[in-house]
C-alpha cells in the first residue's frame, strides 16, 4: 500500500510540474498539423500534398498524429493542444519513473528532471510523441537484455 501512495504521489507532482514547466506555445507546424489531419479524415490517406503546386506525393510519415491533434483541436482549441502536451509531458515523466521500480525515489528525481528539462520543448509537434517513444525502445531493450523474454521484443517490433 506504501508503494501505491508513492506512485500516486509521483503522479500528481509529474502533472503539477507539467502544468508549470509546459510552456503554452504553439510552431507554425501546428497549423499544418491540424490541417493536414483533417484533410485525412476527409479525403484519406490518399499520397498527395494538397499544399503544393508541384503535385508533389506525401507519404504521412505521422498521420495518426495528424488525425488526433486534429480531433483535439476542433473539440477544445489551442487549449485542448496545450492540455494534451502536458499530459504528454507527464507520461514522459512517468514512464522514466517505472523504468526505476527498484528505487521509487531516483525514479522519481529522474522523472522531475525530465519535466525540468524537456517541459520546454514540447509543443504541439509530432516529435513530442518522439520522447516517449524513444523511451520504450530504452525501457523494452533494458528488459530484453535483463530477462531475456522475447516478449520485450515484440514491443519494440510494434514501436517500428
Amino acid at each position: 500500500m506504501k508503494k501505491r501512495k508513492f506512485d500516486i504521489l509521483a503522479i500528481i507532482t509529474f502533472v503539477v510540474l507539467s502544468i508549470l514547466f509546459v510552456m503554452k506555445m504553439i510552431q507554425n507546424d501546428t497549423f499544418y498539423y491540424i490541417k493536414i489531419g483533417e484533410d485525412i479524415l476527409k479525403y484519406g490517406v490518399d499520397m498527395i500534398d494538397h499544399y503544393s503546386i508541384h503535385n508533389l506525393k506525401y507519404l504521412y510519415p505521422h498521420w495518426l498524429y495528424d488525425v488526433c491533434i486534429y480531433l483535439v483541436y476542433n473539440f477544445k482549441g489551442f487549449f485542448g493542444l496545450y492540455v494534451m502536451n502536458i499530459l504528454i509531458c507527464s507520461l514522459g515523466a512517468y514512464i522514466v519513473y517505472k523504468f526505476y521500480e527498484d528505487d521509487k525515489f531516483f525514479g522519481l528525481i529522474f522523472g522531475i528532471l525530465f519535466i525540468i528539462l524537456l517541459g520546454v520543448n514540447i509543443t504541439a509537434r509530432s516529435q513530442s510523441i518522439s520522447y516517449i517513444i524513444f523511451l520504450l525502445e530504452i525501457i523494452n531493450i533494458e528488459k530484453f537484455i535483463k530477462t531475456g523474454r522475447n516478449k520485450y521484443l515484440v514491443f519494440l517490433f510494434m514501436l517500428l
